[in-house]
């Protein structure tokens, strides 16, 4: 297709994606531009982004004074675009003194981001290779900005797991979440699974498991930072419990199983429910 450089067509384009191109390394810019150049045997090149109503050139090659004719082209081109320009259709216009050729630069969903050019003092032809090349270049920033996009993408889903990691209480990178008990001279492993309930007894705690009894020095408030907070309810000022050991809820007294591995003799345990403790305790069960 042939453009006039001054041709005035629709709004600019919105530049989807721009913000990933736009945080390229340099590097990128002046690669693009010099291959382009090469690639199509012409003296001048540059790369431009695309804004609300402005053209922002990254990256130019060739004299400045030659620049204006081909600053202008790309211009054209980029408000002739999308109607115009299709994905890999090269725009070209071939006056008595100057040539230019250009080529839009998309994002993967097709959106507008730029335009790479190039352009010559005296009128030359631009043989189908050589638009080709020009159209392979643009692919290869489309390329650029889907990774960008594609690593956006995964580093938001991190962060969305991360954080839902968080609110169900699971333990920070770096962490382990076992929980290791002193006895005398040992640190003895307990997983929060085997953990039933705990009890306040002066300056200790005891903790109970599903087979044993341990007496940690600590108070409940110390427990309550080092326990999985999904896992895990203070019902009362003596005492915490393990949410999915809990049988049953009646007045001001829960009953908690001490579940699978348990010796058969050992009976459910009751534990009270403090008054203030209460509806925080509601509040997390599922009552149907």
């Amino acid at each position: 297709m042939t453009l006039s450089p001054n041709q005035e067509l629709a709004q600019p384009p919105v530049a989807g994606g721009a913000d990933v191109l736009a945080a390229a390394p340099p590097q990128l810019f002046a690669d693009l531009v010099h291959l382009a150049a090469v690639a199509c045997g012409a003296p001048h090149a540059l790369l431009a982004l695309a804004g609300p109503g402005a053209l922002a050139v990254q990256a130019r090659q060739g004299r400045a004074a030659a620049m204006p004719e081909l600053d202008k082209f790309c211009r054209a081109v980029l408000r002739a675009v999308p109607a115009a320009v299709g994905f890999n259709e090269v725009a070209t216009s071939l006056s008595h003194t100057h040539f230019c050729a250009a080529v839009a630069l998309r994002g993967p969903a097709g959106d507008v981001l730029g335009v790479l050019g190039v352009g010559a003092p005296s009128p030359v032809a631009l043989p189908d290779d050589q638009r080709e090349a020009l159209a392979c270049l643009a692919r290869r920033a489309t390329d650029f900005v889907a990774q960008g996009l594609a690593q956006q993408a995964l580093a938001d889903q991190q962060q969305q797991l991360a954080a839902a990691f968080r609110v169900a209480g699971a333990a920070e990178p770096g962490q382990r979440p076992e929980l290791y008990v002193k006895q005398d001279t040992r640190l003895l492993r307990v997983l929060p699974a085997d953990v039933t309930h705990l009890e306040a007894l002066g300056d200790y705690v005891n903790l109970y498991t599903v087979r044993e009894r341990f007496t940690v020095y600590g108070t409940m408030k110390d427990m309550e930072a080092r326990l999985p907070t999904a896992d895990f309810a203070r019902i009362h000022r003596k005492y915490i419990i393990r949410l999915d050991r809990l049988l049953s809820f009646e007045g001001d007294t829960v009953l908690i199983d001490a579940g699978p591995g348990a010796p058969a003799s050992r009976p459910a345990t009751a534990v009270p429910v403090g008054n203030s403790y209460r509806a925080a305790l509601l509040a997390r069960l599922h009552v149907l």
